[in-house]
């Protein structure tokens, strides 16, 4: 048994640590170790669902919801049959793996009341790119004047589909909601790197420099143009989507463990890009244009760049510091336990719940799904 101040800082849930505000516990060793672990599965409405079964169902709604939605809207894409309902099928299902990818993060810093493991510029860095991205995809497929500029431009038609746009849309939701939780929930000692808002910001002003310009009249027919316009929120996102997941690495690296960075969010990611980039290469195999990727590169590379950095993840969580989570777990219910702490939160129908923290594990613990 170990005391709860006695918990290794490297998690950042020391009572030093903590501090009074919205949502903070004000040091109470006894939150400071529950906050460490979380319980194994989901609990929803008052009743608690296993990880197992909760896996299992979510993997099943989500290849329902993809074939259900494939066979019964008519496919977006020029591809021939039956590689039209193929593709259709794949991008619904990259739309949910992407889309349900955001919730147990969220779900995770819900029950803990904490957001300490999470990388707060990786969040930030997101809700930016995001916001490009929605634009983007909104542009693409109901502008009509961008959907014909761009015809012109390489003869053919974009290849944004409605999943794109409904994926985005949401992610940028999830994503200011996650900002949210930074702001309500205890964070201990993390904070935002000056350098990465001062980039937010930077990016931010230029993009609306641009828009200000081509709205005052100046056209040309490359950069000052909308067309170019919505080229450039893209390369922006790409930009965030290289250099988000960086501070979430080095946060890792740096306390040399996972706890609090929900590896199902990285699984689902990496489903969803390989999917993304499956179809992609589907819809440009089949009608043989490969114009198709250069003229939307942006859909690629982000499938693409998202999997190389779900790889390290996935090596820091299994294999790198697998070792310092179990231990981290371990203290921190001995400490829970010592402290005779009953864990007490809400669930999501707004009913408080109470568990007693031997039956909590740890939030790094490979086989957590909520």
């Amino acid at each position: 048994m170990i005391r709860p101040s006695d918990l290794d800082e490297r998690q950042g849930l020391t009572a030093s640590t903590l501090s009074a505000g919205p949502g903070r516990n004000n040091g109470d060793p006894s939150v400071v170790a529950t906050q460490a672990v979380a319980p194994s599965g989901l609990r929803l409405f008052g009743v608690s669902l296993p990880a197992r079964l909760v896996l299992i169902c979510t993997i099943t709604l989500m290849i329902g919801v993809a074939f259900l939605l494939g066979f019964t809207i008519t496919p977006p894409s020029k591809d021939p049959a039956p590689w039209d309902r193929v593709s259709s099928v794949i991008g619904w299902m990259y739309f949910n793996a992407w889309a349900v990818s955001f919730l147990p993060q969220l779900y995770l810093n819900f029950i803990r009341g904490c957001v300490i493991g999470q990388s707060f510029d990786y969040v930030f860095l997101n809700v930016l790119g995001f916001f490009c991205y929605s634009i983007y995809t909104i542009c693409f497929y109901f502008v009509h004047s961008v959907q014909e500029d761009y015809k012109a431009r390489y003869g053919s038609e974009n290849t944004v589909d409605p999943n794109d746009v409904g994926f985005a849309v949401y992610a940028f939701i999830c994503c200011v909601y996650n900002s949210f939780q930074i702001y309500r929930y205890e964070r201990g000692d993390q904070k935002a790197s000056k350098y990465i808002l001062a980039g937010i910001a930077v990016a931010v002003v230029v993009m609306l420099i641009w828009l200000i310009i081509v709205v005052s009249g100046v056209r040309t027919e490359y950069v000052f143009n909308t067309l170019d316009i919505l080229y450039g929120l893209s390369i922006v996102k790409l930009g965030v989507s290289l250099i988000k997941y960086i501070p979430q690495v080095y946060l890792n690296y740096k306390r040399k463990c996972t706890v609090g960075w929900n590896i199902w969010n990285v699984l689902l990611d990496f489903t969803g890009g390989s999917l993304s980039v499956t179809q992609q290469l589907i819809d440009c195999g089949t009608t043989g244009r490969w114009n198709g990727i250069a003229g939307n590169p942006v859909k690629f590379c982000l499938g693409s760049l998202s999997m190389i950095y779900d790889v390290i993840f996935m090596i820091q969580h299994f294999w790198l510091y697998k070792e310092n989570n179990a231990r981290l777990h371990l203290e921190a219910v001995n400490a829970a336990m010592e402290a005779d702490v009953l864990y007490s939160h809400h669930d999501v129908s707004g009913r408080k719940i109470s568990m007693n923290t031997t039956s909590f594990r740890s939030i790094g613990d490979h086989e957590e799904v909520a």
